[in-house]
């Protein structure tokens, strides 16, 4: 369950519960006044407001699939780097056989590890650049195609372009879920009161209580 949600139901089931008290509440408004001077015209329409605005929260749906073709994109770019990592360190040992103080700067767990993180991968491309061109001539004797510092420079700057997008998204994903959150509990808190007050007040009339009683499973909260 999602921290500071107080109802253990979907938001779809709470909007059509809101929205049923919401047609109920102008029928029974006065003898719910009658016993809780609160509930009255006012909160008729802050009820209705509110509903309203927990309705009119847009859905993350067509957001969380960008996200998730976006973080698939980086992996897949993350993975690519490794390969490149890893044909370069090849050609590295080739240029510098007696040396290994060169390439072993380039360690291969900790490509391995950044292969999972976009920040580390981005310092490894950078240290694998700084290292290449510092090197290009001996790296051109042994024939390593110059391709390869092409795609270090394109990658770290598509990791860059992508994780900026993808912090973007991930800011606005939050936000709305964070005001759906908002919205649906003040939905919850005002539709919970409802309901336990005509419980109180229609003792005598179970069909009403019935019609403002939320489904058993559906009633407790958090």
């Amino acid at each position: 369950m999602d921290v500071g949600r107080n109802y253990q139901f979907s938001d779809a089931q709470l909007i059509r519960i809101g929205s049923e008290i919401k047609n109920l509440l102008p029928l029974y408004i006065r003898q719910l006044s009658d016993h809780t001077p609160a509930i009255n015209e006012d909160f008729l329409l802050h009820f209705q407001r509110t509903l309203k605005e927990a309705k009119s929260v847009p859905a993350t749906d067509s957001l969380d699939e960008e996200i998730s073709l976006m973080e698939e994109e980086i992996a897949a770019k993350m993975e690519h780097a490794c390969i490149v990592f890893r044909s370069l360190r090849l050609y590295i040992q080739a240029a510098f056989p007696h040396d290994r103080r060169v390439w072993e700067q380039l360690g291969f767990c900790d490509y391995q590890r950044a292969s999972t993180n976009r920040n580390q991968m981005l310092m490894k491309l950078q240290e694998l650049q700084r290292l290449v061109e510092k090197h290009r001539a001996a790296l051109q004797v042994v024939h390593c195609p110059p391709d390869y510092y092409w795609q270090i420079r394109v990658l770290r700057g598509e990791l860059q372009s992508m994780g900026q997008k993808l912090n973007q998204q991930q800011g606005e994903q939050k936000r709305l879920q964070s005001l759906r959150l908002a919205r649906m509990n003040a939905l919850y808190s005002k539709v919970l009161l409802i309901s336990d007050v005509a419980k109180k007040v229609f003792t005598d009339q179970p069909q009403v209580i019935d019609m403002f009683k939320l489904p058993k499973h559906l009633a407790a909260a958090v």
